[in-house]
């Protein structure tokens, strides 16, 4: 939530931005260049507020196989989603990026992960607590606090 409120300060922050040059150009009948210079402005700041976002990491206790356990995830997650099937389910966080971190709480079961790499992509398995996690469609710019929360789960086995 707080990263949405800090998106929407900047995008509101263009706004006025743009509303003072728009009334300044009509005085100086140069507004294409200042309208195209403000627009160039607010369009660099909003990506360099996504990109150098500090996202910290939250702990979330699961219901899992008759025992409370807690995963370390990054904050802003959106939804999550839950799988049922006979011996246990699987929990999903989904991420505004459209990357996910998923649990498996059960038996007879593992969690696979795809191989991204390719497209600039990242994903990660490791096992906590005896129990699947993983992290998938993760972008460079996010892997490093993935990673970070994945390493606090292992350095807690």
């Amino acid at each position: 939530m707080l990263l949405y409120l800090r998106k929407i300060a900047v995008l509101h922050k263009c706004a006025v931005l743009t509303a003072i040059c728009l009334a300044q150009a009509k005085k100086e009948m140069k507004s294409n260049r200042i309208l195209l210079f403000v627009f160039t402005c607010c369009l660099s700041s909003v990506i360099h507020g996504q990109s150098n976002e500090n996202t910290s990491i939250q702990s979330v206790k699961l219901w899992c196989e008759n025992d409370s356990i807690t995963i370390y995830i990054p904050d802003g997650y959106l939804s999550t989603d839950t799988f049922n099937y006979m011996e246990g389910y699987i929990q999903t966080f989904f991420y505004p990026d459209s990357s996910t971190v998923s649990i498996l709480c059960g038996a007879n079961a593992t969690l696979s992960i795809g191989e991204y790499e390719v497209d600039e992509l990242y994903s990660r398995k490791i096992n906590y607590k005896y129990h699947d996690v993983t992290y998938e469609r993760v972008t460079s710019k996010m892997k490093a606090v993935f990673d970070e929360s994945f390493d606090m789960m292992e350095k807690k086995k």
